[in-house]
């Protein structure tokens, strides 16, 4: 009889604990106002409430995260797109363009299976989660997030090229004067950005290009950054055009998004390929594989 009732009771907890985030309210800091499953508040949300690798913290009224050598505001949370769009904590004021960002975040960092990446999964896998049928397709309207890697480069003499884009001409007397960053060095007069938009093979074309062709002598790279927002204008080929002050501002001020697409996969394989989870309940549309299909 014992047994029986130690039965009953431990059968609905193991049920709940699958659903348990669902029926955690959502939380707010600042101008973030549903904080919801898989995010959670630190300090707030109660210990069986949201995914602890999406941890958020509340300071100064700011949402925080935390990824990994660096701090970010977050500005938005897109619950339909599965993205979080952030920027740096780094206090950049308006119209002060002597910027460069303080933290270093290139393809490198991400890893797989982590919870945050700069791209959705390229394909998403169906497994049981379709009804029943043995050959299906998963149906996402999520959008391609357009990343650029902003590689900054510091040059002892200045450097024509088409791939490198001067913003020396935002700081003052050539150099860097807002940053943060201690080992960006101050005695390197020229200062440069070469943009490039993130692949299929999860590596930049800057690296790939710098692994091929070396560095100008007298320069050498600093760190990366990503940009959602900023397209750069190519130079044609009558002459090199140099990125705007204003064109980089804006680019690091607004910051760049985030997939956490990655809470609902199972697994996430090596070629970017993601098993939905079937203890998910997300808004994944599946159909049945037709002939023409």
């Amino acid at each position: 009889m014992v047994l029986i009732v130690v039965v009953l009771v431990l059968v609905p907890e193991a049920c709940s604990a699958n659903d348990s985030h669902n029926h955690c309210p959502a939380s707010s800091c600042g101008n973030i106002h549903n904080i919801s499953y898989p995010f959670r508040l630190n300090g707030t949300d109660p210990p069986n409430c949201g995914d602890q690798r999406y941890n958020l913290s509340c300071e100064n009224n700011q949402t925080v995260l935390y990824l990994y050598d660096g701090r970010y505001y977050v500005q938005e949370i897109d619950y339909n797109n599965y993205t979080i769009r952030v920027v740096e904590d780094s206090g950049i004021q308006k119209d002060n363009h002597s910027f460069i960002p303080r933290y270093s975040l290139g393809p490198t960092n991400f890893s797989k299976g982590d919870p945050y990446a700069p791209r959705h999964p390229y394909s998403i896998n169906c497994d049981s989660s379709c009804e029943a049928n043995l050959f299906t397709f998963c149906s996402l309207s999520l959008p391609d997030l357009l990343q650029t890697y902003m590689v900054f480069v510091n040059c002892e003499r200045k450097v024509e090229s088409p791939l490198y884009l001067d913003i020396s001409t935002c700081f003052k007397n050539g150099e860097e004067v807002h940053s943060s960053n201690s080992f960006l060095s101050h005695s390197k007069r020229y200062t440069y950005v070469i943009a490039s938009a993130d692949d299929r093979n999860f590596i930049s074309y800057a690296q790939r290009y710098l692994n091929v062709v070396a560095l100008e002598e007298s320069c050498q790279i600093e760190q990366m950054s990503l940009s959602t927002e900023w397209v750069p204008f190519w130079p044609n080929i009558s002459g090199v055009r140099y990125l705007r002050c204003t064109d980089f501002y804006d680019a690091v001020v607004s910051g760049f998004m985030l997939s956490w697409f990655q809470v609902a996969c199972q697994n996430y394989t090596d070629d970017h390929y993601c098993n939905l989870n079937d203890y998910v309940n997300y808004p994944v549309r599946c159909f049945p594989e037709t002939a023409g299909a």
